[in-house]
């Protein structure tokens, strides 16, 4: 099968960015992602192309689409270069930041403006990384009443108010 769209400039880059090769395939990637079944997108994009083909060998077509990585990857929304929220979840843990900023200081001159400010970073960021494992090693405790009150005259508080218009 040959492809018979030209790609735009933004198609081209679109190309270059996930390693599709032709307009053909992002679109039937594209279409897959909107949940179109594999017959669905490659009917739509590959009508003209494959009209004389047999049933087996669109079958076997589609198999090499589906297994295609870079359609898969496509498909799934991942695109080259984007992030997954367990990458960036491990990129600011304040273990990584600390880890990345004594990295760059070893990589400094010492006793230079940059080492100096990198220092004052790792002192605050191994500060708030303390102060983090205080408030977790504290348990708190909350304590309810063994008896309910069930009205205002069973409340302790208005007990309380009572008791001191007497006095």
């Amino acid at each position: 099968m040959r492809s018979l769209l030209q790609p735009s400039a933004r198609q081209r880059e679109i190309m270059s960015d996930t390693g599709l090769n032709s307009v053909e395939k992002i679109m039937y990637a594209d279409l897959r992602a909107a949940e179109w079944t594999k017959e669905e997108a490659f009917y739509a994009v590959y009508r003209d192309q494959c009209v004389n083909y047999g049933k087996r060998d669109i079958n076997r077509f589609i198999k090499e689409l589906e297994d295609d990585q870079a359609i898969r990857d496509r498909m799934g929304g991942k695109k080259k270069g984007e992030i997954t929220p367990e990458e960036l979840a491990k990129a600011t843990s304040k273990n990584q930041i600390l880890s990345d900023l004594l990295k760059a200081r070893k990589h400094t001159q010492p006793a230079s403006k940059e080492w100096s400010d990198l220092t004052k970073m790792i002192g605050d960021y191994a500060r708030i990384k303390n102060d983090d494992l205080k408030d977790t090693e504290e348990q708190i405790k909350y304590f309810l009443p063994a008896k309910y009150p069930r009205s205002c005259a069973d409340c302790l508080i208005n007990h309380n108010k009572q008791m001191g218009k007497k006095q």
